[in-house]
């Protein structure tokens, strides 16, 4: 049975309230731990400019940027994104969900749950560009994801072989397989997925 089409889309105004300033953040966490650039740096191997830039919002990190800065910090990927709630029944509206942009804007995850230090399972609406890609940098991890594709097409890689997912198909696979993501339609396609354990 294929997901509706409609219901899944924030308005700009709406997007812009939620974005997460992932680059505040990390300048936030570094100092708060009392880090420098060049102590990140070192850790993460990436060069104390990149990081600089990163911080300063003048450069988006990829996902495998911002995991490896984020283990530099000593932090999970995650609480960069939310405030850490105790463990209890959550209601998030569609207008207050956090979100970030990754890889140059071009894919976007968005956070469908409050973080808990608990949680066992993290649902998250992922859009990519057309043509653009994700996931590949989440390889290699033990765990599990499951995913349907809400609008558009999905060229999925598992390992050596490709698949096709359109409106309502699914995917289950174990995260250890090699995996990434493409947007092979002509728009924007948006996909539910649910990782555990949680990595972002």
């Amino acid at each position: 049975m294929k997901c509706p089409r409609g219901g899944i889309d924030v308005g700009e105004k709406e997007m812009n309230m939620v974005e997460v300033n992932i680059g505040e953040r990390l300048k936030k966490v570094r100092l708060e731990r009392g880090y420098t650039l060049k102590d990140v740096a070192g850790k993460s191997g990436y060069s104390k400019a990149l990081i600089s830039r990163i911080e300063n919002g003048n450069v988006s990190p990829s996902i495998n940027s911002l995991l490896k800065i984020a283990s530099a910090l000593d932090v999970k990927p995650h609480d960069l994104f939310l405030p850490a709630k105790d463990a209890e029944p959550t209601v998030v509206a569609k207008a207050n969900r956090k979100k970030t942009r990754m890889d140059g804007g071009k894919v976007e995850v968005e956070f469908l749950t409050v973080q808990s230090t608990d949680k066992k399972i993290e649902p998250l609406l992922m859009s990519i560009e057309s043509g653009a890609s994700a996931g590949s940098e989440l390889s290699g991890h033990n765990g599990e994801m499951w995913t349907m594709q809400l609008k558009g097409k999905l060229e999925l890689t598992l390992g050596d072989k490709k698949h096709v997912l359109e409106e309502g198909d699914c995917a289950y696979f174990k995260t250890s397989i090699p995996h990434s993501f493409r947007n092979t339609g002509r728009g924007k396609c948006v996909a539910f997925c649910a990782v555990t354990p949680p990595r972002l």
